[in-house]
């Protein structure tokens, strides 16, 4: 059985990435942890259905390279990866007059992929580009995020990440700082 898909909201996307993704997962502690319910994630898509968790960790595992990715090329070329195994059948529709790519995949977890694979191929064109997609800087955070910054310079995935990050900073630079007793000793 094959559904058409429509793209997927890019905040999903990273829902799922960090809530169900291996890498993530580790890189929090959260590997005990019991996953949060499907239900729980923000915006979801008509055809992400009743997806279960291991098809949703799926989906997290094989987008998270994506984030990661240092290059566009390597970007593109893990996104052409999914779109070649999925093989979705792409369509023009009109919608208002006006021509629309479609897509036609596999029901379930494989049509979840290839629309999250679609909306990111987009993204990427659109101008976000690789520097847009990214992982957290925080020494124990694995979240992607997507950079909607005017500067384009986000290296964190919350502003939580990024005030831990700088307040161990500025603690490890106040430790290393001599005393002012020790330099009027010498």
């Amino acid at each position: 059985m094959t559904t058409w898909t429509d793209p997927v909201p890019l905040a999903w996307i990273v829902a799922v990435v960090n809530e169900y993704g291996t890498r993530a997962r580790e890189a929090a502690g959260e590997r005990e942890r019991p996953y949060p319910s499907p239900e729980t994630l923000p915006e979801p898509p008509a055809l992400a259905g009743r997806l279960d968790v291991p098809a949703l960790r799926e989906v997290a595992d094989r987008l998270d390279p994506v984030f990661a990715a240092s290059t566009a090329e390597a970007a593109i070329d893990h996104l052409d990866g999914v779109l070649v195994e999925f093989a979705p059948l792409t369509r023009v529709q009109a919608v208002g007059g006006r021509p629309m790519l479609a897509w036609q995949a596999a029901a379930g977890m494989p049509a979840v992929l290839s629309a999250c694979a679609i909306t990111l191929v987009q993204a990427l064109g659109e101008g976000a580009g690789v520097r847009r997609l990214g992982t957290c800087d925080a020494e124990r955070c694995g979240d992607v995020y997507v950079d909607t910054s005017p500067t384009s310079t986000r290296r964190f995935c919350s502003t939580t990440c990024q005030t831990r990050t700088k307040v161990a900073a500025h603690r490890r630079r106040r430790r290393e700082r001599p005393t002012s007793a020790t330099t009027a000793s010498d």
